[in-house]
């Protein structure tokens, strides 16, 4: 089954927030899980956004969209949901 994540789902991921393992166990269905083409720049946005609302510090920033960059669909292994 494709499974399509979209950056809010990434982010409830990311920061553990409340529907974090309905999505982990929707997407452990899945055997391709695919995102939009403005995964990266959305991704990137909220990410800034929680830094500029100082949820995060600005290494925090930068490893947040390392980490949803590095486990982003576009890459070819997939998002990790372990």
């Amino acid at each position: 089954m494709i499974e399509v994540i979209d950056v809010s789902a990434a982010i409830e991921i990311m920061f553990l927030k409340e529907k974090s393992t309905k999505f982990i166990s929707e997407f452990r269905k899945g055997n391709w899980i695919i995102a939009p083409d403005l995964y990266v720049a959305e991704l990137s946005n909220v990410i800034w956004k929680y830094h500029k609302a100082k949820v995060i510090s600005h290494d925090e920033c930068i490893q947040y969209v390392e980490d949803g960059l590095n486990n982003s669909p576009a890459k070819a292994g997939g998002f990790r949901c372990d």
